[in-house]
Formats: C-alpha cells, structure tokens, sequence
C-alpha cells in the first residue's frame, strides 16, 4: 500500500511538473509577443539614420536604385550562423516578387556587421548574389538607431523619408511580407506594425 501512494504520488508530481513548464512557457511566449509589440510600437514613425560609413561589398552586382519609394533595410549581424542569418535563397526569391506583384519601386538595403568577412564573400560569390550588400565594419548601424537584438526586428520598411513604417523579417513570416506589400501597394492597412 505505501508503494502505491509513492507511486500515486510519484505521478501526481510529473503531471503537476509538466504542467509548470507548461505554463510556463505560455507565460513566456505571451511576454515575448508584448515585448515584440512593445519595441514595434516605439520604432514605427522614427527615422533611421543610414549614415555613409557603409561599405558596399560586392559592387559588382546590380546598380543601387536611386529612384525608390520605399525600402526594405536588413540589419544582420554575422556573428553567428551567417546562412541562417542571411537565408540568400529566400531574399532572392522575395525581391523577385516584389519586382512583379508592387505597384511601387523598392530598393533593399542588407547591411552587415560582419565577424567574418571572408565567411561573406564567400556565402555571397558561392550564391551568386548579385543584390548589393553594405559593410558596416564599426557597427554605426546598429548603434545610431536602437536595432533590436531579436532577428525577427532586424528588418524595417522604411519610407523615402527614412521613416519606419513596419516592422518584421519577411522571409520568415508571410504575414510580415503581407503587411509590407499593403503598405507598398497603397491599401488601406489597419495594423500599425507586424511582427
């Protein structure tokens, strides 16, 4: 008889212990979405300061375009999984679209703070990409306008007066991608920011 209380008891602890964690990473979840929201809110309407410390790297690509009405700035730095950071493949692929379905002209803007230079060169000469990307060797970027730390923030929609519209990484999020060609395209958006 003990042993079934141990073993009654046992169980009622693991249940109770899964439902913990369980809880809390709901409660975390929650907290990272409000965060997002949070930050999105405070950079939606504030100009980002491009500087001209950028360096172009591979200036043998296609020309920069001067002529835009808005722009889709990647802030990426290297210092961890540069090809999961910077997924060539999935950027291509987006820009291609935006070239055919947008009712406006839109310049993207990848800027690298790079902890390997080498290890950029050569993901960009293997992938043949011919899209510009700027070097940002003192991390001017980052620093001058308060880019957050989470990935999914590092992308902004800017308009020609550098103005924050939206906020989010379109490749990973298609919601994102929606929010920013409703923007782009002139449609009446209801939402202040996506994450």
């Amino acid at each position: 008889m003990n042993l079934d209380i141990r073993h009654t008891f046992k169980k009622k602890l693991t249940y109770f212990s899964f439902a913990v964690i369980v809880l809390m990473l709901l409660i975390t979840s929650c907290n990272r979405k409000k965060d997002r929201v949070d930050i999105i809110d405070k950079l939606v309407g504030t100009e980002v300061n491009l500087g001209n410390h950028l360096v172009e790297m591979n200036g043998n690509g296609k020309p920069v375009l001067k002529n835009y009405d808005y722009q889709i700035v990647l802030y990426t730095d290297s210092a961890g999984c540069m090809d999961c950071a910077f997924d060539l493949e999935s950027w291509r692929d987006l820009m291609k679209q935006a070239d055919t379905t947008l009712s406006k002209k839109i310049d993207f803007k990848f800027i690298f703070h790079p902890a390997a230079k080498n290890q950029l060169q050569s993901l960009l000469i293997k992938s043949n990409f011919e899209y510009p990307v700027y070097i940002d060797y003192d991390n001017h970027f980052y620093k001058e306008n308060a880019v957050p730390e989470d990935l999914l923030l590092q992308c902004f929609l800017i308009d020609k007066e550098n103005k924050i519209l939206a906020v989010g990484n379109p490749i990973y999020r298609s919601e994102v991608w929606n929010y920013f060609k409703t923007i782009i395209n002139g449609e009446n958006a209801n939402k202040k920011s996506s994450s």
